[in-house]
């Protein structure tokens, strides 16, 4: 007969061990929120690498960033964030898999979406009540199909129109369109009102007092 310690070992206390073991490996499985910082950006994903002193390696992963596809943020390389966990796989939902999700466990660095962090280094907002937005070009404000847009960048505010482009206070407006620029309202010209301004130097008949000056 073979030697064990099945007679000396408490049975509870071998049935605790057990169970402690395996919500220890059920817990490891799980996903994990972990800081990380962007090396990489291809459109909304980004590959990111773990910020954590480990005496391990963690793989670099490629995961989406965690916004909509109505709001573009200018993610750059070094941007430091952290990913959070989905319970189940998304990689059909974000691209970057196939397939609808079931309730098969996913590897634990496999269901990651990044999103940034704020850090108390970042210079002060320009109102703290406002929304602020900026990049490193500028900002881009547009419908979906790209018909006008807003275009601010270092040097340019440049506002494109389909069909037309309106500023418009109160009951003033200016009006930009392929065929003209209407103008509604008082127009004054270098302090001088457009409709009271008078010509001098014309004659009667067929004479003409030149072009514009101001």
């Amino acid at each position: 007969m073979s030697a064990n310690n099945a007679q000396k070992t408490p049975f509870l206390r071998t049935i605790n061990e057990f169970a402690e073991k395996k919500a220890a490996d059920a817990i490891q499985l799980l996903g994990k929120a972990l800081p990380a910082s962007v090396v990489s950006v291809s459109n909304s994903i980004v590959t990111v690498k773990f910020e954590l002193n480990t005496t391990f390696t963690l793989p670099q992963v490629t995961v989406p960033i965690a916004t909509s596809q109505y709001r573009r943020e200018p993610t750059q390389v070094g941007d430091l964030g952290v990913v959070r966990p989905a319970d189940v796989r998304i990689g059909g939902i974000t691209g970057l898999g196939a397939g609808v999700a079931d309730f098969t466990l996913p590897a634990n660095l496999a269901a990651l979406v990044w999103e940034p962090v704020a850090n108390s280094g970042w210079s002060a907002t320009d109102d703290a009540n406002a929304y602020v937005i900026y990049g490193p070009n500028g900002a881009i404000v547009r419908d979906t199909g790209k018909n006008c847009t807003i275009l601010l960048n270092q040097t340019l505010i440049t506002i494109t129109g389909k069909n037309s482009a309106k500023i418009q206070v109160g009951s003033n407006s200016v009006t930009v369109s392929s065929s003209g620029v209407d103008i509604e309202g008082a127009l004054t010209i270098n302090g001088k009102a457009y409709l009271a301004h008078a010509h001098t130097g014309v004659t009667t008949g067929a004479g003409t007092s030149g072009g514009v000056a101001p």
